[in-house]
C-alpha cells in the first residue's frame, strides 16, 4: 500500500494480492513448473476428430432469451475424441446450448454469462457504456477474465460452434451475489473471436500433448495442475489422497438482505394472494 500526497488530498491505493484458486500446502510435493513462454512456442496437429456419442438436444435460439432469464436450460452433449498419437486418444465430452439457422444453414451457439467487475477496480460502468462503448467493455472484460473468455472460447471451439453469445450480467445491488439482471447479450462469429482474443488451436493442442505426456509417466496417485498467482507459469504438485475433502461452500445472503428486481416487486402481491388459496384449500380439504 502506498500514499501519494497532495496538499489536502491523499489517495490511498491498496495493492492487490492474488491467491491461487487451490490453498497450496507444505507437504505437497511439486514435480514440475512450467513457464507460460514455453508454451507460446509449442505447435501440434490433430487428425480429424469421431464423435462417438449424442445426449440431449436443443431447440432454436428465440431472441426473446436475450432479455429474460431461463429457469431451465437445454444442452445437447458431444462425447468426441481426438488422436493425440498412435497409442493415446483423449475423449471429452463438449456442449452446445442452442442453434439457429443463418442463410438457410444451421448453426450451433453456446452461451455464457459475463459478470461485471467490481466498479471500484474497473472504473467501467456497463449499465452507462454498454450500449455506447461496447468495446470497451469487452477489452475490460477481456482484462479481468482473459482465461475464463479463452476457456469458454476453446470449448465452442472442440464443440465445433460457430457463433458465441456473452451475455453482459450485473447484480441488481451491489452486495446482493442472488439477483442479476441481464443488461445485454451479444453475439460473434466464434473463429473470429477466438482470432481476436489469440486463442489458436494448434497452440492449444500444442499445450496439451506435453501435459498428457507428463502426467501418463506418472504413477498411480492423485495431482494437481494449478497456475501460480503471481508468476505467468504452472505447476503440477503430487497431493495426499484424502486432499479436498472439505471443500468451502458459501453461504447465502438472509432472505432480508436480498434485493429483489422490480419484476418480483410487482407480482408479490399476486403471488400472495395464490399462495392464500393455496392455504385455503388445503384447510378445507383437511377439514
Amino acid at each position: 500500500m502506498y500514499n501519494n500526497d497532495h496538499g489536502s488530498n491523499m489517495l490511498r491505493r491498496e495493492a492487490v494480492a492474488f491467491k491461487s484458486s487451490a490453498d497450496i500446502q507444505p507437504e505437497w510435493n511439486m514435480l514440475d513448473q512450467i513457464p507460460f513462454s514455453t508454451f507460446l512456442k509449442l505447435s501440434f496437429s490433430v487428425p480429424e476428430l469421431e464423435d462417438l456419442l449424442l445426449h440431449g438436444g436443443l431447440d432454436f435460439y428465440d431472441w426473446m432469451y436475450d432479455h429474460v432469464t431461463l429457469k431451465n436450460e437445454g444442452r445437447l452433449k458431444r462425447y468426441r475424441r481426438w488422436k493425440l498419437d498412435d497409442e493415446m486418444y483423449l475423449v471429452a465430452r463438449c456442449e452446445v446450448q442452442s442453434v439457429v439457422e443463418v442463410n438457410k444453414q444451421r448453426s450451433f451457439l453456446t452461451l455464457n454469462a459475463l459478470n461485471e467487475f467490481d466498479l471500484k477496480y474497473s472504473g467501467v460502468d456497463w449499465r452507462q457504456k454498454l450500449e455506447t462503448q461496447r468495446g470497451t467493455i469487452l477489452a475490460t472484460g477481456l482484462k479481468n477474465n482473459a482465461n475464463k473468455l479463452a476457456k469458454w472460447t476453446t470449448q465452442a471451439l472442440l464443440a465445433s460452434a460457430d457463433l458465441m453469445k456473452l451475455v453482459y450480467v450485473s447484480r441488481v445491488h451491489p452486495r446482493d451475489h442472488f439477483n442479476h439482471v441481464i443488461l445485454a447479450v451479444v453475439g460473434y462469429k466464434l473463429r473470429e473471436f477466438a482470432a481476436q482474443i489469440n486463442v489458436n488451436t494448434s497452440n492449444m493442442w500444442g499445450i496439451i500433448k506435453p501435459i498428457v505426456d507428463f502426467c501418463m509417466k506418472l504413477n498411480k496417485g492423485k495431482y494437481i495442475l494449478v497456475k501460480d498467482p503471481s508468476k505467468p507459469q504452472v505447476r503440477i504438485y503430487e497431493v495426499p489422497a484424502d486432499a479436498f475433502k472439505n471443500d468451502y461452500m458459501e453461504e447465502p445472503l438472509p432472505k432480508d438482505e436480498q434485493v429483489q428486481s422490480r419484476a418480483e416487486d410487482a407480482s408479490g402481491g399476486e403471488a400472495s394472494a395464490v399462495a392464500t388459496d393455496v392455504e385455503q384449500m388445503e384447510a378445507t380439504a383437511k377439514a
